[in-house]
């Protein structure tokens, strides 16, 4: 932040909520995700913005946000479809765990795939 390097700053931040899911501090993951979300926004950064996307169900399903945790999952699915290369092994296990953990009917599942990218942003922002 003191060096003003704002592109680092959002990478240092996705790499801070991954240290902080490892310790299961949910939120603090939460509003580490929200902060880097924020910054993404601000400077344009689309490839961290969706890794954050991605990640963000884990720690809202863990803080008892199941349903906007499935939603968001098949939001930052096509999200990342849209704009990078296909999921691998482990990204297919992720999504299809939290789909399984939150337990949301298909129905969810097309609301979050059908989300504006503001939408899905204000709806973790809202949790």
């Amino acid at each position: 932040r003191q060096g003003g390097d704002q592109l680092h700053e959002s990478k240092l931040l996705l790499n801070i909520s991954t240290f902080q899911a490892a310790l299961k501090r949910w939120p603090d993951v939460l509003a580490t995700e929200r902060a880097c979300l924020t910054l993404c926004q601000e400077i344009g950064n689309i490839r961290t913005l969706a890794f954050v996307l991605w990640n963000v169900p884990e720690s809202l399903l863990n803080l008892g946000h199941g349903e906007v945790a499935a939603k968001l999952m098949a939001f930052g699915e096509r999200f990342w479809l849209d704009r990078f290369e296909s999921l691998n092994d482990d990204d297919v296990l992720h999504r299809d765990g939290i789909f399984s953990r939150a337990a949301a009917p298909p129905e969810v599942l097309e609301a979050g795939r059908a989300l504006s990218l503001h939408e899905a942003v204000a709806l973790v922002m809202s949790c």
